[in-house]
């Protein structure tokens, strides 16, 4: 059947229509989009200090936005970005108040606190506009005690991903 015009009390939405050419405005492809995860335990966190999580390896990074020297993600489209970052302590003490927090441009934008039992994780999310040119993500822990830490990368515990909402 072909649709020469379309009247809203003739479209028969139980009908299955075959549409040739190209279909536009119908969604975004949500790239650039990534997955950057810790090739093995980050060790050497200190307590009571903001520290970078050293993501050096990627299972998705369509756009090739996600820059695994640096630990940032550049986003080379301007939009509207969603963001989601986790960590695990394996060896945490309980009540040790840990924090996931997702960093733009160097400053804190989302911090998420747990006060943590041993070997549990931390989230934090976020969505947050980039200009698509200079604006930069990454991830940063905090955790109160003594010592230092090791930040697990096993089982998927520890990751910092996001993707494009929508173009501004």
């Amino acid at each position: 059947m072909a649709i020469t015009k379309i009247q809203s009390e003739s479209l028969n939405l139980a009908d299955t229509y075959d549409f040739t050419g190209t279909v536009t405005g119908a969604g975004e492809s949500n790239t650039p989009v990534f997955n950057a995860t810790l090739s093995a335990r980050q060790s050497g966190i200190p307590a009571n200090t903001n520290t970078k999580i050293n993501f050096d390896q990627t299972t998705v990074n369509v756009g090739s936005c996600y820059n695994t020297t640096t630990y940032k993600f550049t986003p080379n489209v301007a939009g509207i970005y969603f963001f989601q970052a986790t960590f695990g302590i394996p060896t945490a003490t309980d009540w040790d108040n840990n924090q996931a927090q997702i960093y733009k441009n160097g400053s804190s934008i989302v911090r998420s606190s747990n006060f943590q039992t041993s070997n549990s994780s931390s989230k934090a999310f976020a969505i947050d506009t980039a200009n698509g040119t200079t604006d930069y993500y990454e991830m940063y822990i905090y955790w109160s005690g003594s010592g230092n830490q090791e930040v697990d990368n096993a089982n998927g515990r520890t990751y910092f991903q996001g993707f494009l909402i929508s173009t501004t």
